[in-house]
């Protein structure tokens, strides 16, 4: 689940990145071409912190579901092993 959702953005950011770079025409002064550069530079920097924040609650969500779902699947085994044997008894 996890490393599908990073496949999804890893591909969501490359085509991103194309985007931001076929939308870049540095023209004009050195000031505007320094503020296009710099506006560039904070949108990979914003998509980045955006989709690593996905991922790290994606995570923290796997980690908390986890042993909720073992302890489930155990509990289960346990019926049915008592079941078995209850029925073997009768």
């Amino acid at each position: 689940m996890v490393l599908a959702k990073q496949q999804e953005i890893l591909a969501e950011v490359g085509r991103e990145a194309r985007q931001l770079i076929a939308d870049f025409k540095p023209g004009g002064s050195p000031q505007e071409v320094a503020a296009k550069q710099a506006e560039l530079a904070k949108r990979v920097f914003e998509a980045t912190v955006k989709n690593t924040r996905d991922v790290a609650e994606l995570v923290q969500k796997s980690n908390s579901e986890a042993p909720k779902i073992i302890l489930d699947r155990m509990r289960e085994s346990f019926a049915e092993a008592r079941a078995a044997i209850e029925s073997k008894k009768a």
